[in-house]
């Protein structure tokens, strides 16, 4: 081997495992870090965008909201450990569960895709188990995520010291995000309604997998798991209705389901066609803070605790 490959050697080997002892470093600085942020509240609500733009915690106060757009499960999965370690009283989590939830394409996309990752992968790093990991053990996007990761923690304790730290935490890890437009018309006439005979998508076996963790571990620790699907416009037109509910019954049968897919709202109430607006998302959360309880029961007679 000659010097100058001898020399690129070593210092690939040094590079690696000074990169590796620094994130470890801050991996382990940042889940010393608590995120005591229920307030006193019991329910976690987590997902993509659908439960981001429809459930206002300021209006629906049994609640916190950590909602995160394009929000993988695996993503989920590692926050919802988290605020479980950090804050007992939670007892409930109402998770997103779309249209789109099982869809090999999205949720791929949402795990691996390298813009997407920059912007979730380093805030949900510290809080990933060894499984969680290995689904990256050959992504490159990863690897250069991690590079990311120092700065991300001393963003973090920069905002913690000017007493911005919710801040920070509701712009990194999620929260209730209200949409000031009103543009239902432009995507309906945009969108392409489901044409009968339309094959189904690919099943994501990595959704599949991490709801069911995501469930054994809400039994585990006592945790009433909710799956929830929010309004949508018109759901019938754009979805195949009847395959959601096949495979939902399928590999989730067994566990708590909200659907409020024709949840009755005014055109006025919607940013899109899947999305609600601010006062869309008003109505809903004023719904659901009067009528959860309730509605568990009666959408879900045999399998209600």
């Amino acid at each position: 081997m000659s010097v100058f490959l001898r020399n690129l050697l070593l210092f690939s080997i040094v590079f690696v495992v000074l990169t590796g002892g620094m994130v470890a470093y801050y991996v382990r600085d940042m889940r010393s870090v608590k995120f005591s942020t229920m307030g006193g509240r019991h329910i976690l609500v987590i997902g993509d965008s659908h439960t981001e733009c429809a459930i206002d915690d300021d209006v629906f106060t049994r609640c916190v909201n950590l909602s995160k757009s394009a929000s993988a499960y695996v993503f989920s999965f590692a926050v919802i450990r988290k605020w479980k370690a950090d804050n007992p009283e939670l007892d409930t989590v109402l998770l997103s569960y779309e249209h789109k939830s099982l869809s090999d394409e999205q949720q791929t996309g949402w795990m691996y895709d390298e813009s997407i990752l920059a912007q979730r992968l380093p805030y949900v790093l510290p809080y990933f188990n060894g499984g969680d990991y290995w689904n990256y053990k050959f992504s490159s996007p990863f690897y250069k995520t991690l590079f990311q990761y120092p700065f991300t923690v001393r963003g973090f304790h920069e905002a913690d010291t000017l007493e911005n730290r919710y801040t920070w935490q509701n712009e990194k890890i999620g929260m209730a995000r209200a949409l000031t437009y009103t543009k239902l018309k432009e995507d309906v006439a945009a969108t392409k309604p489901l044409e009968k005979g339309t094959p189904p998508e690919k099943l994501s076996e990595m959704s599949i997998e991490y709801i069911r963790k995501i469930a054994d571990y809400c039994k585990r620790k006592n945790i009433t798991l909710i799956l929830i699907n929010t309004p949508v416009y018109q759901w019938e037109k754009y979805v195949d209705h009847e395959q959601f509910e096949t495979n939902r019954k399928k590999y989730f049968g067994d566990i708590l389901y909200l659907d409020y897919k024709d949840f009755p709202l005014p055109d006025s109430c919607r940013a899109d066609i899947w999305h609600l607006n601010a006062e869309g998302q008003r109505q809903f959360s004023e719904y659901l803070q009067k009528n959860l309880t309730e509605d568990i029961r009666k959408q879900n007679p045999s399998t209600a605790p």
